[in-house]
């Protein structure tokens, strides 16, 4: 799973879209954690089932505005549990 949290209050939709790249695979096309969620300050949760991961994860964030992405976490669990 990859949490996102905008952590600027100024922050409106449409100003850090991006895109989420894992393992060289683009899983999350113009993501706006503001115009999902409904605001700055709040979280978005995204579940990504069977990404493939030998010894390390590879993550790219993609910026598609002119703010940088964020990425507040990731939580990695063994397919099954």
């Amino acid at each position: 799973r990859l949490h996102f949290l905008e952590p600027d209050a100024n922050v409106r939709p449409g100003e850090r879209k991006f895109d989420v790249v894992l393992q060289g695979q683009t899983v999350l096309r113009d993501l706006d954690v503001v115009a999902e969620s409904g605001g700055a300050m709040r979280e978005v949760v995204k579940s990504l089932p069977r990404i493939a991961i030998a010894d390390r994860l590879t993550v790219e964030l993609r910026p598609k505005s002119s703010r940088e992405p964020v990425l507040s976490g990731i939580e990695i669990a063994a397919e099954g549990s």
